[in-house]
């Protein structure tokens, strides 16, 4: 007997085993050959791999699939399926990979009329009803709730359940015993939920098989409100504004509010150290004000006296020039009266005229008083354009308009409505502002722009009961 040591031999494999005769030292004298197909003992087999099983199994079989071992030890005679519910066995040949397994016990089926209401902030009532088909007797419910597929609870509805088991992934189950299972409406109360948070809600029946058909809910809690809060706020100054801002935060995020109005702290009591100081500092606020108001009040009055003296010295000059009889008619300096059919004579020492370049220079207009002012008389509507073009060339920032006892008229000059625009040779009118300072005196705010200059000027057109040349005196000194 010949023993192969230090060779591995692989179990219930076949080997050929070849024996010669040799005589001499020499390989040359040699017997044939003797053959032998020799099968060492076979053991047990490793198990099969990449057992599968459908995701959605029907309700009494079960089709499943497996790879055969890569090493089987020996010949494989059969694959035998153990089935754990039921003690069912089911033996299929070597050469099987695949079996569809019946005989299976029936799960229960969906739930059915879910429904959830009662939704608050931190929770919900669950409602829903016995499964048509239990398929064998109802052991209990369980319902899991869970939000962006992480479970956050589940419950256990029944009566004594030995074999409910809980789901994996979630916290440890919530016990609510009912007095009897079999009821057909069964009501439970979520609590301990986040506000305005989105839930899946699963319920499915358990029977002695196990968990049977699920039926699926979605819902969102509500928002919830807050809680009046106060906070004393310390360490401030005294007497000094502030605004406030408040940020609520929550686990699943915060918010910041919008900034509070202005509050102002209140004065506080003057300590005695600070009596002297606080006196010094009101006392010199006190004589730099009245400094300020002597020195204010003193070049008022001066200023007025020097234009009452200069307006009295150029008063004196004007009295003694001869003028002509033809600039001392009413006509030329009552403003609005002019008379129809009235030939007027040139006279150009006190004229005013146009910069109008190969047409004519002349306007209706004098200048007085050392030509600090111009009398002009109402223009007819061919002249409005040489009437604007006047004010605009001589600068003027005031027109006292004077009328009989209305000011219609005004329309004619310019739009009676405040901001609207009308335009005469090329200078456009704005009416900015309009307002009665008196029964017979209206105030506007007018506005010339030519080009790209912009020009101001303020309207008087008062409507006048009294002697309009006494109302011109008292206009202009």
């Amino acid at each position: 007997m010949y023993q192969f040591n230090g060779i591995v031999f692989v179990p219930g494999h076949y080997y050929v085993i070849s024996i010669v005769t040799v005589s001499g030292t020499t390989y040359v004298k040699k017997s044939s050959e003797h053959t032998e197909w020799i099968r060492t003992n076979p053991t047990k087999p490793n198990p099969p791999t990449n057992l599968l099983c459908p995701q959605s199994p029907l309700d009494i079989s079960l089709e499943i699939s497996w790879t055969a071992p890569t090493e089987p030890n020996g010949l494989i005679f059969r694959y035998q399926i153990d089935v754990s519910q039921g003690n069912l066995q089911v033996n299929t040949s070597s050469n099987e990979t695949q079996k569809n397994v019946e005989g299976l016990l029936p799960v229960s089926s969906a739930p059915r009329n879910l429904n959830i209401d009662g939704i608050q902030s931190r929770g919900f009532r669950i409602q829903f009803n016995r499964p048509d088909n239990v398929n064998d007797i109802l052991a209990a419910y369980k319902i899991v709730i869970s939000e962006g597929g992480k479970c956050v609870q589940q419950i256990l509805v029944h009566g004594i359940c030995s074999i409910c088991k809980s789901t994996v992934g979630c916290p440890s189950p919530i016990n609510y015993t009912v007095p009897d299972i079999t009821n057909n409406d069964v009501s439970y109360t979520a609590t301990g939920l986040n506000p305005y948070t989105l839930y899946v809600v699963k319920v499915v029946a358990i029977n002695g098989v196990g968990e049977g058909r699920p039926v699926n809910e979605i819902v969102r809690t509500d928002e919830e409100g807050f809680e009046t809060k106060m906070l004393s706020v310390t360490g401030l100054e005294e007497y000094w504004p502030y605004k406030f801002q408040v940020n609520a935060a929550t686990v699943k995020g915060n918010r910041t509010s919008d900034f509070s109005s202005v509050f102002k702290t209140k004065e506080a009591v003057v300590k005695d150290d600070e009596t002297t100081s606080t006196s010094s500092i009101i006392g010199s606020v006190v004589a730099v004000i009245l400094v300020v108001a002597v020195v204010v009040i003193g070049i008022f009055i001066w200023k007025r006296n020097q234009r009452h003296k200069e307006n009295k010295e150029q008063a004196i000059t004007y009295a003694d020039l001869n003028l002509d009889e033809r600039t001392k008619r009413p006509t030329l300096f009552i403003i609005g009266a002019r008379k129809s059919n009235c030939k007027q004579q040139v006279d150009d020492f006190n004229r005013v005229r146009l910069s109008s370049p190969g047409a004519s220079d002349y306007i209706n207009a004098s200048v007085l008083l050392d030509k600090c002012y111009i009398l002009t008389s109402y223009p007819i509507a061919k002249t409005f354009g040489n009437f604007w073009q006047m004010v605009w060339e001589q600068n003027v920032s005031t027109i006292v308009v004077m009328t009989g006892h209305s000011d219609d008229r005004e329309s004619w000059y310019f739009s009676d409505n405040e901001g609207t625009v009308r335009t005469m040779e090329r200078i456009d009118v704005e009416l900015l502002a309009k307002f009665k300072s008196s029964e017979s005196v209206t105030m506007r705010k007018i506005k010339l722009s030519r080009l790209c200059f912009l020009q101001e000027l303020l309207a008087l057109l008062p409507t006048l009961t009294e002697d309009p040349l006494v109302a011109l005196q008292r206009a202009l000194l």
